[in-house]
């Protein structure tokens, strides 16, 4: 089990959706629970920024 007290926020900025969800896998195989990983997409119409809770509803449509 991971150790929730010790870890530090990590940012990372990705070139598009599918880059951002590998990413996210990879969190999840090493042990992070949705709870912990936040994703915040752009809408290419509007420029605003939404977040997300999971990368299924990634589509700022949604």
């Amino acid at each position: 089990m991971i150790r929730r007290d010790h870890r530090l926020p990590v940012l990372g900025l990705f070139a598009d959706l599918p880059q951002a969800e590998r990413a996210i896998d990879a969190l999840h195989r090493a042990g992070n629970d949705d709870d912990l990983i936040n994703l915040v997409v752009r809408d290419e119409a509007t420029g605003a920024a939404h977040v997300v809770v999971t990368v299924e509803t990634a589509d700022p449509a949604q």
